[in-house]
């Protein structure tokens, strides 16, 4: 439900666009794991949406998401390593994070595995790799997987901590909801109102 309320503000959906509430409502998201919520705190951080931009810190929160299989915190990721922004420029393990989200269905990722002649390129090292040892998708070594699982759990302390112990969780969770069921009235009565047009014309 955070992670929602927070793209409700960031796409101005039924209330005015706010990005400081946004990333309200992302990180809060992203201090309980959720993998939505780490991706949207990533693009936050990539874009300077409210923010400073810190390619590091987006970087961080998209391992973070990408690491729980959401395609869009793959996608992004691999779009930090073809763009060399926060990590060094790595065009194989671009096109590694864009087939983890292809495989899902990311039409994005898709699209980005078709782009260039040089990610061409490095889909076909990476799929030839996978061939070789038997794997579909290329997957992190069980040291790397245990760091990233380490990563992720100190984030959401960190955020937790940053947030203190008085966060209203419930209170913030009731706002959410009640947020969500305006944004579904008013979305409501303009689908009514267009039907009345409908029906006048």
């Amino acid at each position: 439900a955070q992670s929602a309320l927070g793209s409700i503000y960031f796409n101005g959906l039924g209330v005015p666009v706010d990005h400081d509430v946004g990333n309200k409502w992302a990180r809060l998201a992203a201090a309980k794991g959720n993998a939505a919520g780490q991706n949207s705190l990533g693009a936050s951080y990539m874009l300077g949406r409210g923010v400073a931009i810190d390619y590091a810190e987006a970087v961080k929160w998209f391992r973070l998401s990408a690491a729980q299989g959401f395609s869009y915190g793959q996608l992004n990721l691999g779009g930090m390593f073809e763009s060399g922004h926060g990590v060094p420029q790595n065009y194989d393990e671009a096109a590694r994070w864009y087939l983890k989200s292809a495989a899902q269905g990311n039409e994005l990722a898709k699209k980005k595995l078709e782009s260039t002649w040089v990610m061409k390129s490095a889909v076909e090292r990476v799929t030839a790799a996978d061939a070789n040892s038997g794997n579909q998708v290329p997957k992190e070594s069980p040291a790397k997987e245990k760091e990233q699982t380490r990563s992720a759990d100190e984030a959401r302390a960190k955020e937790q901590a940053r947030l203190g112990p008085g966060t209203k969780v419930k209170e913030q969770e009731r706002l959410a909801q009640a947020a969500k069921e305006r944004l579904a009235q008013e979305t409501k009565a303009r689908e009514q109102d267009r039907l009345a047009q409908v029906a006048r014309e």
